[in-house]
């Protein structure tokens, strides 16, 4: 009878340090779907932020190309302004001296 309970008490006790391991296991395996769930939430913020910093870079490379051309256009008409008065320059150069001619006469 003593056997029978010691066999018992070695079942009961097989049975709980099993039923301990799938409570760990069990634990263990909601820890790991948690931890799961915290990486995908993470990737996606990563991916968010990812992205919003490609429409940054996107936004700033296209008003960096509207500025270049912005400075071509400011370029181009200096440029314009520096020929017609370089050509007023001229013709006054012209009128002064036919001035000084026909006084001259």
């Amino acid at each position: 009878e003593l056997q029978a309970t010691n066999k018992a008490l070695a079942v009961a006790s097989a049975k709980q340090v099993h039923m301990g391991d799938e409570s760990a296991a069990f634990k263990r395996l909601v820890d790991l779907e948690a931890q799961l769930q915290e990486n995908q939430r993470v990737a996606f913020e990563a991916q968010r932020a990812q992205t919003a910093k490609a429409k940054e870079w996107e936004v700033a490379k296209n008003e960096r190309e509207v500025a270049k051309n912005e400075l071509r256009h400011t370029q181009g008409e200096l440029t314009r302004a520096k020929e017609e008065v370089c050509q007023a320059r001229e013709e006054a150069a012209r009128r002064k001296k036919a001035q000084a001619e026909a006084v001259s006469v």
